[in-house]
């Protein structure tokens, strides 16, 4: 498929010759040359005349399905934020669930758009399906939270939490008491572990 017409040569010695084209696995039927996959035969006809007998003569051929390359596709990512392009449509199929952002499974499915004339290279389905997965990723402080100070005086007013990042994700603060109830967001003010 696809390929330059593979135009048949024929001559007789007497008459013309005149010739049609059938489908044999399908139902094309002309006097053009067909160009889609499939098996076909030729009917190659002399009519007979009062000077010459007929002749008949036919060749069976087949046009085959172009055969698709699957592309290479990535089956496992790390999660980093981004969105991940899994695969990009080509030039004979489309793609469905081709990226993800999300640490997850996701099944990324490629349809031939002519699965009539084209085929892919490594089976006759018109779709394949490849399981790909966003690992989760390990977390890490890009900056540690720390305290101006780990030791204060009940009433001292400079204490601060000094900037705080993580890799990935929002950072939520509480404070909790080891020799006490205390329990909050806010910074503690009462004397205490």
């Amino acid at each position: 498929y696809k390929e330059a017409k593979n135009t048949p040569t024929y001559q007789s010695r007497f008459g013309d010759v005149s010739v049609r084209y059938e489908g044999i696995d399908n139902q094309y039927n002309s006097a053009e040359l067909p160009t889609n996959a499939g098996k076909y035969k030729a009917i190659f006809v002399v009519e007979e005349t009062e000077n010459y007998s007929g002749l008949n003569a036919t060749v069976n051929f087949e046009i085959t399905k172009k055969v698709v390359e699957v592309p290479q596709i990535t089956l496992n990512y790390v999660y980093t934020k981004e969105e991940h392009v899994f695969a990009t449509a080509g030039e004979y199929y489309t793609v469905s669930n081709e990226k993800a952002t999300e640490a997850g499974e996701y099944t990324v499915v490629l349809t031939l758009e002519d699965s009539a004339n084209y085929k892919w290279s490594t089976s006759e389905e018109e779709s394949i399906e490849f399981k790909v997965k966003i690992n989760k990723a390990e977390n890490a402080w890009i900056v540690a939270p720390t305290l101006s100070k780990t030791i204060w005086t009940y009433g001292e007013k400079d204490v601060v939490l000094n900037e705080y990042q993580s890799k990935f994700g929002d950072v939520s603060v509480r404070y909790e008491g080891i020799d006490n109830q205390y329990n909050s967001a806010e910074l503690p003010t009462n004397a205490g572990k």
